[in-house]
């Protein structure tokens, strides 16, 4: 059985849907009891469910037999006094899964990491510097390389997943592509933008589950005490500027993109991150959206979904 955690999340939602239709795995979930599962409501009855902040999460542990955890749950803390949270969610829960995998002898951990753990460096630390989304990035960092420092001592694979910036139709408007997507085709009079320069490897969500599906088609083939790293992308880099071009161009918008006139970057942000992904793809994994197509496919769902 998989334990997935975020299920009612973006990305964990898309895994979960995948999962069930795959029909060869079963599937129980973490949540807590107020988590807006809107996104799942339809496939709830497919999957068992497991309210973490009612019940002892050891309970789950006993109550069925976990070989793999899929880890997707993260909080991001963008708002003031989050720091707590953060911290609970990202190191402290995260350590405890690992820790009942290990007594409970699931054998495969698969962490869902992101491809702003680039910025982290020594000079940072020592300097004290913030960066964006500055704890968030600090606790994905040091959970993963406490796992990697300790792997010996564990029994059990850890496979860490590198996400880069992932968008799909169903994720937050708030979120940048949605939200980029959206001011355009309502045509509003201009979208404020950075300077645009910093690149991203913008992939698609389908192509990020196929990832993790890969990954589960190809458990054998890891080992137990080891630790693994893949970075999920395209491979290709493409600038803020581009691909806010290139959605203007795809929705016919006569709004007017402003950069760097009003809004600047933040603080030691990233300018470039592109997946190395050779490595999955040897395994049999290709992503299949270019940007073009995955913004089409954006606004496909957004039309279909407001018929």
């Amino acid at each position: 059985m998989i334990l997935l955690t975020g299920a009612t999340g973006f990305l964990g939602s898309n895994l979960l849907r995948e999962l069930l239709r795959k029909q060869s795995f079963d599937v129980v979930c973490i949540k807590r009891k107020n988590s807006d599962c809107r996104k799942v409501i339809d496939i709830m009855n497919c999957c068992y469910w497991f309210d973490s902040d009612i019940e002892d999460l050891e309970n789950l542990f006993k109550r069925y037999q976990i070989t793999s955890i899929i880890h997707c749950a993260t909080v991001y803390g963008k708002n003031q006094g989050e720091y707590f949270d953060v911290v609970k969610s990202n190191l402290v829960f995260s350590l405890q899964l690992v820790e009942l995998a290990t007594k409970y002898n699931c054998k495969y951990f698969i962490n869902s990491d992101s491809f702003y753990t680039r910025e982290i460096n020594n000079n940072l630390w020592e300097n004290n510097y913030r960066i964006y989304l500055d704890e968030y990035v600090k606790t994905k960092y040091i959970f993963k390389n406490m796992i990697h420092d300790h792997i010996d001592a564990l029994n059990l694979c850890f496979i860490n997943m590198q996400l880069e910036h992932i968008y799909g139709a169903e994720d937050r408007n708030e979120k940048f592509v949605n939200w980029l997507i959206n001011s355009l085709q309502s045509n509003c009079e201009s979208v404020e933008l950075t300077q645009g320069i910093q690149t991203r490897d913008w992939t698609y969500i389908d192509d990020v589950v196929n990832a993790y599906l890969c990954i589960l088609d190809n458990l054998e083939q890891f080992n137990i005490n080891k630790y693994y790293h893949f970075e999920i992308g395209t491979g290709v880099e493409t600038s803020l500027k581009d691909f806010a071009y290139c959605v203007k161009r795809i929705t016919k918008s006569v709004t007017k993109l402003k950069f760097g006139e009003q809004k600047n970057m933040s603080y030691g942000e990233l300018m470039h991150s592109r997946a190395d992904n050779e490595e999955l793809k040897r395994m049999g994994w290709n992503p299949c959206y270019n940007i073009e197509e995955g913004i089409m496919k954006v606004i496909e769902i957004n039309n279909k979904n407001m018929c």
